[in-house]
């Protein structure tokens, strides 16, 4: 008798510990939950590659702040004239995340859209004039705009994966005159690696997202659409290592650069960093104190990869 308390007692827990591993296993997942916590952790779609970053930093060397000459046949005229700016931007940054899971007849919870607003707002300080030290302030805001289209696997229990995104498309707030980009064309070589993208609303692929290879030579390519003068500025790295440069105009609406991504400087590949193609208004850059901010730009992930053929992350 003394061992069939014992027994009993075991027995007992084993039925209470099956009972709770089933209402466990029972409990319905929060698809929303999951989904929210995967865009801000991954790589393809953290803040750290969602905004345009704070670029003070970027130091003016050589001429990324158009303080040297054009390269090859372009002339001084194509070169940006003396400037210097930054962002400073508030933080941290009003980040709004709406999903839509469509149910399907016997195919509940397995796709997913989901909507990413952010909101960027503080302070563009300018210096134009290389004599008179005098910085410009110009208050800004900026909405910027993504989806991401995601699906399912494993069961009601698996995982979400992130299959397509398009480009993060960041206007200023109640801009004072529209900036369209018409097109962002970007060419790697030796890789042989081309992509154009011609509209920030394409739900693109992870293939289809810019990937380049170590030692690739990149050819960056901005055709703009506005009523008034722009320059364009290539956003790339991360918040550990951001390069801000300015690209060359090539003709009245388009601006051309190449840069190199080093073979030396990663060591894990492959990698996702931030890339934008950023368009900013002549008189936001040139104007007086009574100038207002305008800026356009379109925020891709890019890929560092070994080879042309390598898997994307």
């Amino acid at each position: 008798m003394k061992w069939l308390i014992p027994v009993i007692a075991l027995g007992a827990l084993g039925v209470l510990a099956l009972v709770t591993t089933s209402c466990l296993k029972s409990q319905p997942v929060d698809n929303n939950q999951a989904i929210q916590e995967l865009l801000a952790t991954s790589d393809y779609t953290s803040d750290a590659n969602s905004t345009v970053v704070d670029d003070g930093s970027s130091e003016p060397k050589r001429d990324s702040f158009g303080s040297g000459g054009g390269p090859g046949t372009l002339s001084v005229m194509d070169t940006l004239p003396w400037v210097r700016f930054a962002r400073s931007i508030e933080r941290p940054v009003e980040r709004t995340v709406t999903i839509t899971i469509p149910a399907y007849p016997g195919y509940p919870d397995t796709t997913a859209l989901a909507t990413i607003a952010n909101s960027v707002s503080g302070r563009f300080y300018v210096q134009n004039d290389s004599s008179v030290h005098i910085a410009w302030v110009r208050d800004f805001t900026d909405d910027g705009t993504r989806k991401v289209y995601l699906t399912k696997h494993g069961g009601q229990r698996g995982d979400w994966r992130i299959q397509r995104m398009s480009p993060l498309n960041s206007v200023t707030h109640n801009a004072p005159w529209p900036i369209e980009i018409a097109s962002l064309r970007l060419e790697a070589r030796p890789s042989g690696l081309v992509y154009e993208y011609t509209s920030p609303d394409t739900l693109l692929a992870r293939r289809e997202l810019p990937g380049f290879v170590e030692g690739d030579t990149v050819k960056v390519t901005v055709t703009v659409q506005s009523d008034t003068a722009t320059w364009v500025f290539l956003h790339h790295g991360d918040d550990y290592f951001h390069q801000r440069e300015a690209l060359y105009r090539t003709s009245p609406t388009t601006f051309a650069r190449e840069w190199v991504l080093p073979r030396d400087s990663l060591r894990h590949a492959p990698l996702v960093l931030g890339h934008a193609a950023d368009v900013i208004s002549w008189p936001t850059l040139f104007g007086d104190t009574l100038s207002l901010y305008n800026s356009r730009a379109w925020v891709l992930p890019y890929v560092v990869l070994k080879t042309p053929s390598q898997d994307r992350p």
